[in-house]
């Protein structure tokens, strides 16, 4: 049988491992569309190549828009769709930066909890740790929807490399957000006894350090 201290252990590396991915989100491409387009969080990035010799250019949303789009340098399906590009970022940010708060709280919370003899910062029923999984779904639904990512697509008689094609941001999206699940419904089982070996506001000593 897998013990509490085991448990908790478990919980604090799903923990771990839902902030390590849930960040590189932010700094890595999510999608490429148009074939030579790499969309990120916050950045646009074109790449060509001509004879062999490759040219990259990054910049924001914002400065591809007014610099690039009024130029007619850029196609129009990603001048068209710039706007919700940027706006699914600005929401996927702002919401997983919440979620990442209430994540620091929850680890902050256990591992006093289960170190510090009669100390939490527990709120009521433990929320913290249901909260972030939660609001880092809403942060992936809501740039879903406002970016179109699933619904946007070239004009007609273009070939599959002008399709939407996923990048490394767009799986470790979705690898977060499981690590994250798997965490709030390990706690959610493992509640109960979490805190009864730990006794806060009891006498029990320190659990994770003896």
């Amino acid at each position: 049988m897998v013990s509490t201290k085991t448990k908790i252990l478990i919980k604090l590396s799903l923990d771990t491992l839902y902030f390590i991915f849930a960040l590189t989100v932010c700094f890595t491409d999510v999608f490429k569309f148009m074939k030579n387009y790499y969309i990120g969080m916050i950045n646009l990035t074109t790449q060509t190549t001509t004879y062999s010799i490759t040219v990259e250019a990054t910049g924001t949303f914002q400065e591809f828009k007014d610099h690039w789009c009024n130029k007619k340098y850029l196609p129009d399906k990603i001048c068209d769709n710039i706007d919700d590009f940027k706006t699914g970022g600005i929401l996927f940010v702002v919401f997983s930066a919440l979620a990442h708060l209430f994540w620091l709280y929850s680890v902050a919370s256990l591992i006093l909890k289960s170190c510090m003899q009669n100390f939490t910062l527990a709120l009521i029923h433990d929320v913290e740790n249901f909260i972030y999984p939660a609001i880092y779904a809403l942060s992936v639904v809501l740039y879903i929807f406002v970016s179109k990512i699933y619904s946007v697509s070239p004009p007609k008689y273009y070939d599959d490399d002008y399709e939407v094609k996923t990048q490394e941001a767009e799986v470790f999206m979705y690898i977060a957000l499981c690590f994250g699940v798997l965490s709030g419904l390990l706690f959610l089982f493992c509640r109960t006894e979490i805190n009864e070996n730990c006794k806060v506001g009891g006498s029990k000593n320190a659990y994770l350090m003896g």
